[in-house]
């Protein structure tokens, strides 16, 4: 191989990427960089001098294998710290920085750097990876969720949600949901054009749903408080109700509070037991009555004598199959009004005290006339004439 191939080849082993020379190599390139440099001296010391007076023909002090001053060999090759120090320069491949060519131990950083670039590499592809997935998973619950972060939804309240924009009710792209609470959902959505503010619940057996227009918070600091609210039935017995209102927090963003509540009064069913339950549930059938007016005021062997206290103010008496006697009209506010009502052998005759109503049963008795000195009593009303 020709010298200067030679040279090149250990130059470029000695300071590339990745390179290295052993002991053998490395006297052998401190050679070749001797020679190069003791034929560029003589070659300056015979120049000619130029015909032109007063110029001279400038010759390079180095061959044109590189540019700048060339390294010394780094002290890495096995040739002692002392004999690096000491290898002569010689010419940098093209290309080369001189500030990098000057010093070994950079040259020798840069082969320890090209070795680790790989994995360099590597660890930023894993961490750039890393960063687009979360990119697109904020991306992706930014568009299925909204920029507010709203919660997130069943699929139930998916469908709720689908129906409300499909109905083409509300104005496009407004439903959000607002809160959940005891199995129900409110949800905000405005209408008209935003002139209207709207709740919504789901899911109820009977449609939920209230719309106001919109408060001037200028005009009343306490507008957006309950001005959006709504009821309903939380399922189809009616015992229980559900009401939810929208108000504002403090950046003016909507907040739904749900609460409900066991309807007030007891159910009448429970004020009686056993037959009493039942024949109270005829009752009820076969004239209208109210079960929570109706009350046990005495008995006509084992049959209950009842009093109505409601709108007609009645007596009634029943059996498991049918109410057998009836009298309504009863004046039950006026203390020591009576009535009486007849039927074959028995009269019943009603008489309002301080204590409320009290029934008296007569068996045996026949119709007398009244006696000068005893109110006549009209059989179909009970009433005294």
């Amino acid at each position: 191989m020709p010298a200067d191939d030679r040279l090149r080849e250990l130059q470029r082993r000695a300071y590339g990427p990745g390179g290295g020379l052993n002991a053998a190599e490395a006297d052998e390139l401190a050679a070749l960089q001797a020679a190069v440099r003791s034929g560029a001296s003589a070659a300056a010391a015979t120049a000619p001098v130029s015909p032109v007076a007063g110029a001279e023909i400038e010759r390079p002090a180095t061959v044109e294998t590189g540019v700048g001053e060339a390294p010394r060999a780094p002290a890495t090759v096995e040739t002692g710290a002392e004999e690096a120090a000491e290898a002569p320069e010689v010419p940098a491949q093209p290309g080369t920085d001189p500030a990098r060519a000057a010093d070994p131990e950079r040259g020798a950083q840069r082969r320890d750097e090209g070795r680790g670039a790989p994995r360099r590499r590597r660890i930023l592809l894993a961490v750039a990876a890393l960063a687009s997935a979360l990119l697109i998973g904020l991306g992706a619950g930014w568009l299925l969720f909204g920029r507010d972060g709203g919660p997130a939804m069943t699929a139930e309240q998916r469908a709720a949600w689908t129906d409300f924009e499909a109905s083409g009710t509300y104005d496009p792209g407004s439903v959000r949901m607002v809160g959940e609470k005891y199995g129900v959902t409110a949800w905000y959505a405005t209408k008209s054009d935003l002139h209207l503010e709207c709740i919504m619940l789901t899911p109820l057996p009977e449609d939920a749903v209230s719309c106001a227009t919109p408060p001037d918070p200028k005009a009343d600091e306490q507008a957006y408080w309950g001005q959006l609210a709504v009821s309903g039935q939380l399922d189809e017995s009616g015992n229980t109700t559900v009401q939810a209102y929208i108000v504002r927090d403090t950046e003016g963003g909507q907040v739904a509070i749900i609460d409900k509540w066991e309807n007030s009064g007891p159910d009448w069913t429970t004020m009686f037991q056993g037959t009493e339950l039942d024949i109270a549930k005829v009752i009820v059938k076969e004239t209208g009555a109210e079960g929570e007016f109706l009350q046990v005021v005495g008995y006509d062997g084992d049959v209950p004598i009842w009093i109505d206290q409601g709108v007609n103010s009645c007596l009634y008496v029943a059996d498991l199959e049918s109410v057998t006697t009836k009298l309504c009209g009863l004046d039950l506010t006026t203390e020591g009004a009576t009535a009486r009502v007849e039927e074959p052998g028995t009269a019943y005759v009603v008489r309002v005290t301080n204590h409320g109503p009290v029934v008296t049963v007569i068996k045996g008795a026949v119709p007398t006339p009244s006696s000068p000195d005893e109110p006549a009593i009209d059989d179909s009303t009970g009433k005294t004439q």
